[in-house]
């Protein structure tokens, strides 16, 4: 065989198994997840999923045969089995004795939100468990399919990639991110992070955000919300696959203003761009539609709370007032679990402290509060569960009761202590291998399990409002 010809058969024979191998991968994402079997709990009721539990019990679901499953199916030997659901475990929102109020005015403005065409925007903090806008990007797409609204909502200004709404933001060179432990007291901004144009002397700095052609984009985000504040004039402008859209000379500011940019469909190519005589700070973009659900991931890497105390109040508030929230989300703990005691009061005080501050900034928005989710490590040449992770749950918890916040018992629902270990090791993998972090399917399974409680229970609330009146 020539060369030339030898190339191309090669060549071939590569193509082939690339296609074989994009069907197999394609093929997985229908499989189902397959768990170890969680233990039985002994404060556990043997109900079916489908019924009603009182907050924070454990209910098992019973094992079912997937479908397609038949009698000869039991005859065959036991490696041969196909596999059935596992034993799950949900865990109900608990709600602090004192909140007589709950989620009903929530509830009614989603009820309401397809004929007012208002805005429902739920900010969710959280550590590195959420990066990648994973578990929010589960729940964001389960509220917007049920209530409606487009884009990611709030991202710093920073690159940004999100396969999810199947865009990518690309910054210029003279942008510089400074993090909440550089910024301290001066930080304005609610994502804790700013992005900053450093002295560009007249030379342009820009945000662009491209949608991702190959994936076939379908129509996303169709409002633009820039917050920035600048020591001296700037001009900004912005233009839409090259076509300009929008221009302004905007005065010096040093408290953070907004401009809204509302378009008829996604942006193919949208570039914001600035001429600064003098530093620039960009305290976050929000990219959604003109009504409809937006759930913000604004991922805090190490932190063990939101770090509220550590901004300028005024400036946050003064953020927070023309973001308007109306649910806030606090998933975090993991970066507590190796160092904590039962001595150790430091960290439900400190978290207690920013919670009040959130109160402090909006007064009438509701709190969930997460509980840790279960983490192992190596003891002895095996994994084990943190035997601390109990004890921080309550804590969590009791920081909710005592400030009117709802709590959700997240190790619950993985299936208690014991359960990241069956996470990581289950097929597919719904844990990542350091038995902290979930994968994407875990993250996925997660995020669809808060969006069924919220709309249960904004639909329970409106029900009972409907049955009041």
């Amino acid at each position: 065989m020539k060369p030339f010809r030898a190339f191309l058969f090669l060549s071939s024979v590569l193509i082939l198994l690339f296609l074989v191998s994009l069907y197999r991968m394609q093929a997985n994402q229908e499989e189902k997840f397959v768990l170890t079997p969680v233990p039985q709990l002994t404060h556990a009721v043997s109900t079916p999923l489908q019924q009603t539990s009182p907050p924070g019990k454990l209910i098992p679901d019973t094992a079912v045969a997937p479908a397609g499953a038949n009698e000869a199916d039991s005859l065959l030997p036991g490696p041969a089995l196909k596999p059935q659901l596992p034993a799950t475990y949900t865990s109900e929102l608990e709600y602090a004795a004192t909140d007589s109020i709950r989620l009903a005015a929530l509830a009614h403005k989603l009820g309401q939100l397809s004929s007012n065409k208002e805005q429902v925007r739920i900010i969710y903090y959280g550590d590195s468990q959420i990066e990648g806008d994973q578990i929010t990007s589960a729940l964001r797409q389960k509220l917007q399919q049920h209530y409606g609204g487009h884009g990611p909502g709030l991202i710093a200004g920073a690159p940004y990639y999100n396969p999810a709404h199947q865009l990518i933001m690309t910054t210029s060179d003279n942008w510089k991110m400074i993090p909440i432990k550089a910024m301290g007291q001066r930080n304005k901004s609610v994502l804790f992070q700013n992005s900053l144009a450093l002295a560009p002397q007249q030379h342009d700095c820009w945000f662009r955000i491209n949608r991702l052609k190959f994936l076939n984009p379908q129509s996303d985000y169709q409002q633009v919300r820039l917050f920035y504040y600048a020591n001296d004039s700037v001009r900004i402008s912005c233009s839409n696959a090259a076509r300009p859209v929008f221009e302004k000379q905007s005065a010096p500011t040093l408290a953070t203003s907004n401009i809204e940019l509302d378009f008829d469909q996604t942006p193919k190519e949208l570039t914001i761009q600035f001429t600064a005589k003098d530093s620039l700070w960009i305290a976050g973009l929000s990219l959604d539609s003109p009504w409809g659900v937006f759930v913000d991931n604004i991922a805090l890497r190490g932190q063990a709370f939101p770090p509220f105390s550590k901004g300028n109040k005024a400036e946050l508030k003064a953020m927070m007032d023309q973001l308007t929230p109306d649910l806030f989300i606090l998933q975090f703990g993991v970066n507590v679990v190796p160092y904590f005691t039962a001595t150790n009061r430091s960290f439900g005080r400190h978290l207690s402290d920013q919670v009040q501050i959130i109160r402090e900034l909006c007064p009438h928005t509701p709190i969930i509060i997460v509980g840790v989710s279960d983490m192992a490590k190596r003891e002895n040449g095996e994994f084990r569960s943190y035997a601390n992770i109990a004890q921080i749950k309550q804590v969590q918890r009791a920081v909710a009761q005592a400030n009117q916040c709802l709590f959700w018992d997240l190790e619950a629902f993985m299936g208690g202590s014991g359960s990241m270990i069956r996470w990581v090791n289950s097929e597919p993998p719904l844990g990542r291998k350091d038995y902290i972090h979930f994968s994407q399917r875990g993250g996925e399974k997660i995020g669809n399990e808060i969006a069924r409680l919220l709309i249960s229970e904004f639909d329970n609330q409106q029900q009972l409002a409907w049955t009041n009146n």
